[in-house]
Parts: structure tokens; C-alpha cells; sequence
């Protein structure tokens, strides 16, 4: 009986997951997982990974882009300028600094 209701559950997630796969295209963003509708049903293409994909990438395709931009999904990295206002911050800090050993010599 064991093995019965084990092999019942194994089908059933064996079909679960073929179900998926037929209907839905999964999005891998980094550490996220995003399942988009497909418009006709296909094992065509499963699983696409968008982690490291350039602006080139996602005009290449629009529907991926528009099903990413729906959600508020912006590609990582995209915070530069939070990254050139450290940048800054520090190289005026440096600036000061040596501005401050020039004026004492």
C-alpha cells in the first residue's frame, strides 16, 4: 500500500511539473523565480535565465521585457547612481584630505 500512494504522488508531481512546463515559461532573475503564461502551450521553451542579459538582450525580446517590466522588475545594477554618489563622496573626502596636508606644509 506504501508503495502505491508513493508511486500516486510521484505521478502526480511528475505531472504537475509537465503541466508547468507546457504552460508556463520560467524566469530566473538572480535569486527570483517568475512564471510567465505562454500564449500557446509548448515544450518549446521552459527555462530562461535573465540574470545577465544587457539592454540588447531584453530588446531582442519584448514580451520577456514587458512581462518584467509588469511586475517592477529593473535589472540589477541599475542603482548607479547611488554607486557614483559614493564614489564621489569618497573622492571629495580624498580631495579634503589632501587639501588639509597641502595648507599645513
Amino acid at each position: 500500500m506504501k508503495r502505491i500512494v508513493t508511486l500516486i504522488v510521484l505521478l502526480f508531481l511528475i505531472g504537475s511539473v509537465g503541466f508547468i512546463s507546457y504552460s508556463y515559461l520560467t524566469i530566473r532573475n538572480g535569486g527570483r523565480v517568475y512564471f510567465m503564461k505562454k500564449d500557446t502551450g509548448t515544450f518549446d521553451r521552459v527555462y530562461l535565465d535573465v540574470s545577465g542579459w544587457s539592454f540588447v538582450d531584453y530588446g531582442m525580446h519584448p514580451k520577456i521585457s514587458a512581462f518584467l517590466a509588469s511586475r517592477g522588475i529593473h535589472r540589477k545594477g541599475d542603482n548607479w547612481k547611488k554607486k557614483l554618489k559614493i564614489k564621489m563622496d569618497s573622492a571629495k573626502k580624498e580631495l579634503d584630505s589632501l587639501r588639509d596636508k597641502a595648507s599645513e606644509n
